[in-house]
């Protein structure tokens, strides 16, 4: 986890803040964006289906240390997000349906890095890069 989140201070390059939620990933507890609830629609009740889901940029961590910062939509990540495992592997990209899809930078453990074209989370091309420090 980068120091700023760690250390809860400032935001991180993405300009999330630095605070990072613990709960279900269905909860309305997560740093940043919102819950989509009735308090959210005044005069209209939206679909229960889309009651109580982050919605909006934010930041979620997991129960095995992985988190995850960027857009969520309907309780699902969407959009453009960062997803860092506890080993150091990360990916940079595309979301869609709370599944990697479209194009990313993936760095595994080593620091070598791809860029790399998904579909419904299913790498698709792999472009080799240059190893991050050296």
């Amino acid at each position: 986890m980068p120091a700023a989140a760690a250390a809860g201070g400032s935001s991180s390059h993405y300009g999330l803040p630095s605070q990072v939620a613990t709960q279900d990933k269905n909860s309305a507890a997560f740093a940043g964006g919102n819950a989509l609830n009735a308090q959210n629609a005044p005069g209209s009740q939206p679909p229960v289906a889309l009651q109580r889901k982050m919605h909006g940029s934010g930041v979620f961590k997991y129960a095995s240390g992985d988190y995850y910062q960027g857009d969520f939509k309907n309780g699902m990540r969407h959009g453009y997000g960062e997803y860092y495992w506890p080993n150091g592997m990360r990916y940079y990209g595309e979301w869609r349906s709370d599944q990697r899809d479209g194009r990313g930078i993936f760095y595994d453990q080593s620091g070598r890095r791809s860029d790399d074209t998904y579909t419904k989370d299913k790498k698709s091309c792999s472009i080799p890069l240059e190893k991050v420090g050296g």
